[in-house]
């Protein structure tokens, strides 16, 4: 088992964490990893880096054999370890668009947790340095009108289950210790690299055909830099939002009342630079931030 790990520590003690890590794969070299190593060890480790803002390990670079069954089970470790001092505020959808999967090589789209401390409202300001490989995906989040507890066997079941439909701007930091050899399991014992999640008002109109056929564009200094369209992801909103409860029923999370279910992206991630952004939603409003250095 590794050794207690604070989370106040100092930045040479981040970084030794790491070190031990190493250490403990290359000294027991002859054995296999899961000899001395659990789950719970390795949710120690990504949830210290992730309360201590350093970059998230990349799990299968230290020869962890983690299917995906493995990186989820590793994601609810450290989400229940987070979650002692945050509330859970719902869930998101992450590499929905193809591009996505094929860089973290997964055939479906993966999912995560949104914190309530991380959700953002207004027009927020957001640091480059906190975050160094952020990126910016609007899309479209979901109120639960009540607590899902079945799977769905029909998009059009989703219409019963929606209080209101929400413009968000879905935040992710894909800030690893080694960017060029992450893995969908890594991506996904690291709570899909979740950072912020800006919400807008509720859309007067969240029809299947207005949520499908809605355009946004994404512009930064008042130059549109990309446009996504509501039935981009997964072919459809209902269909998302179907695929979404399911796999998170699937997962063991609990969805009551009132969570946020965001469905992904409507194009793919743009990286963030320093500058005045706005996303318009056609017909549906604008959402507003800055990014600062």
């Amino acid at each position: 088992m590794l050794p207690p790990i604070s989370s106040h520590g100092s930045r040479g003690a981040r970084r030794s964490l790491l070190n031990v890590v190493t250490a403990l794969l290359l000294g027991g070299a002859a054995c296999p990893v899961w000899a001395w190593s659990t789950l719970h060890d390795w949710a120690t480790v990504v949830a210290t880096q992730i309360k201590d803002r350093q970059p998230l390990p990349v799990l299968s670079a230290y020869g962890v054999g983690l299917d995906m069954t493995d990186a989820y089970a590793v994601q609810k470790l450290v989400v229940q370890g987070l979650a002692l001092r945050a509330k859970v505020a719902g869930y998101k959808a992450g590499l929905t668009r193809p591009k996505g999967q094929v860089q973290f090589k997964v055939q479906e789209p993966v999912t995560g947790v949104v914190f309530r401390e991380n959700i953002l409202r207004g027009s927020p300001v957001l640091l480059r340095r906190e975050f160094k490989q952020l990126t910016i995906a609007p899309g479209l989040g979901f109120v639960l009108r009540a607590k899902v507890s079945a799977p769905l066997t029909d998009p059009a079941q989703t219409a019963a289950l929606i209080a209101a439909v929400l413009p968000v701007i879905d935040f992710s930091n894909f800030d690893f210790e080694q960017p060029r050899v992450v893995t969908g399991t890594d991506l996904v014992a690291g709570n899909t690299a979740t950072a912020r999640l800006l919400v807008g008002k509720p859309f007067a109109d969240s029809r299947p055909a207005t949520l499908d056929g809605l355009l946004v564009e994404l512009s930064r200094e008042g130059v549109v830099v990309d446009r996504g369209r509501g039935v981009n992801v997964m072919g459809g909103q209902r269909q998302a939002l179907m695929w979404l409860i399911n796999r998170l029923l699937a997962h063991g999370w609990e969805l009551p009342a009132g969570a946020l279910l965001v469905t992904g992206g409507l194009s793919d991630p743009v990286p963030a630079t320093p500058g005045e952004y706005s996303a318009h939603f056609w017909d549906h409003g604008t959402l507003e931030f800055r990014i600062r250095p």
